[in-house]
C-alpha cells in the first residue's frame, strides 16, 4: 500500500508535461495550471483552456431547454473591456 507521501510524488511529474490540449489549439502545461493553487495569480492560458472546454460543452448542451452561452479568452475580454470602455469615455 503506497503512503499518501508516494501517491503525491506519483502525480508531480515534470513543469513541462502537458496536462490539457484542446481540439482548438490551446496546450497548457503543468506549470501553467499549477497557478490555480490558492493564493496565486492565475496565468490567463490557464482561463483559456478552460474558455476552450467550455465552448466545447456548449456543443452537447440541450439547444431547445438552455440560452446559448460563449466563453470568451482573456484576449478577446481585454479587448472588448478597452473598447467600451474607450467608448464610454468619449460619450
Amino acid at each position: 500500500m503506497k503512503t499518501r507521501k508516494e501517491k503525491a510524488d506519483k502525480t508531480k511529474g515534470n513543469k513541462g508535461d502537458v496536462v490539457v490540449q484542446t481540439k482548438y489549439g490551446q496546450i497548457t502545461e503543468r506549470a501553467i495550471m499549477e497557478s490555480l493553487y490558492a493564493n496565486t495569480e492565475i496565468f490567463g492560458e490557464v482561463l483559456d483552456t478552460w474558455s476552450d472546454l467550455l465552448n466545447h460543452q456548449e456543443l452537447e448542451r440541450d439547444f431547445g431547454n438552455s440560452p446559448y452561452r460563449l466563453f470568451l479568452k482573456v484576449g478577446v475580454y481585454v479587448s472588448l473591456c478597452s473598447k467600451l470602455n474607450s467608448f464610454l469615455i468619449h460619450k
